[in-house]
């Protein structure tokens, strides 16, 4: 396992963490969680978890409001509906 710049953790290998701002640390081990406190409030749906601000470099600002750390434009904001905004700025495409 490997620790992600925003804190996730993710699999090692080609890929891990290209949605959460690169690689912190690798080999880390991922720790338990503690349980969630007994709630009688029905559940809200949970989305992923995304930045409030870019952290470190982003590239891209993407149409889900989330940021793109991918040195290349190829496959940046992917799975986030796509870049809305380069921030080396370039043009995205319509």
């Amino acid at each position: 396992m490997v620790t992600c710049n925003d804190g996730t953790t993710a699999k090692a290998g080609r890929g891990a963490c290209s949605h959460h701002g690169g690689v912190a640390k690798a080999g880390a081990q991922a720790q338990p969680a503690a349980p969630p406190a007994p709630s009688t409030a029905p559940k809200a749906e949970t989305s992923r978890k995304q930045p409030a601000a870019p952290q470190g470099t982003a590239t891209a600002k993407c149409k889900d409001g989330s940021y793109s750390y991918s040195k290349q434009h190829s496959g940046a904001c992917s799975h986030h509906g796509g870049v809305a905004q380069w921030l080396d700025g370039t043009q995205p495409k319509p």
